[in-house]
């Protein structure tokens, strides 16, 4: 609880209430968690590589989704996005182990 009110403009019962909102706050399972993404690093690179090339053209209609969706996603499979989620889930899952 490092952040205090103005002095003068914050009861004790509100310094009160704003530290028992801090204490009772709900934090996701993953909080703290940062994956390490040296061992896929090389896949990494290849899925922005194709983020890059299909981005725009998805987001701003310029092709037909139902056409280029299904390559967007077979170039990622081919970039390497399973092997990056199976690392990163497989860091997840030793993370959550030894943080319970």
């Amino acid at each position: 609880f490092l952040l205090y009110g103005f002095d003068g403009n914050t009861s004790n019962d509100d310094k009160v209430f704003m530290k028992e909102l801090i204490d009772e706050a709900w934090y996701p399972k993953l909080f703290g968690f940062t994956p390490d993404a040296s061992k896929v690093s090389t896949q990494i690179a290849a899925i922005s590589n194709v983020v890059d090339q299909y981005n725009k053209v998805l987001t701003y209609g310029d092709v037909d989704p139902a056409e280029y969706l299904p390559q967007f996603q077979a170039a990622l499979k081919t970039a390497g996005i399973d092997e990056v989620m199976a690392e990163y889930q497989a860091q997840v899952n030793a993370w959550l182990a030894a943080n319970k």
